[in-house]
């Protein structure tokens, strides 16, 4: 979600949003080529916001700066134990 607000001659704005991740089964997670880890693995769902304000100097310059930031939770995996590992 964003908003926007004039105030000549500056603009001021902001978002928010939030990120779902749905978990998802892979048949090998393990970087090892000997071994097969088939697990399901959830990445982290995420919130992120941000702020800034603009001006206009004149038709033809402008400065800008803003900020922003994401905040996400830790991915989450679950191992299945394969039929030939021991």
């Amino acid at each position: 979600m964003s908003a926007v607000k004039t105030s000549d001659p500056a603009i001021l704005y902001g978002n928010i949003g939030y990120t779902y991740s749905f978990e998802s089964s892979f048949d090998d997670i393990d970087n090892n080529p000997d071994t097969v880890n088939p697990g399901d693995v959830k990445l982290g769902d995420s919130f992120y916001f941000g702020a800034g304000v603009a001006f206009a100097f004149n038709e033809r310059t402008s400065f800008s700066m803003s900020l922003s930031n994401r905040l996400s939770a830790r991915a989450r995996r679950a191992m299945t134990a394969s039929p030939g590992a021991r």
